[in-house]
């Protein structure tokens, strides 16, 4: 769960952490679809690991986005009726 950017409705991800894995002939690769930009909401990473004969495991990581920045209100000037 991540606050969004400073005046943004969202939030510039680079990184949400690395899965790891484990196979009996080795890793090939880990990698994720986490890189982006994510407006405030829920959003679903995934992490995937391939072994060497091209067979793979992947896993499921929600990432939420929440505004935590109040609005900001100006009122119009006092009047004064007579």
């Amino acid at each position: 769960t991540l606050p969004t950017d400073p005046n943004q409705c969202g939030r510039a991800v680079s990184w949400v952490g690395q899965a790891t894995g484990s196979d009996n002939c080795g890793i090939s690769s880990i990698g994720s679809n986490n890189a982006g930009y994510y407006d405030v909401g829920s959003y679903t990473v995934v992490h995937t690991v391939t072994d060497p004969a091209g067979n793979s495991g992947s896993c499921n990581q929600t990432v939420t986005v929440f505004d935590a920045q109040a609005p900001v209100i100006s009122c119009p000037a006092t009047i004064v009726v007579e």
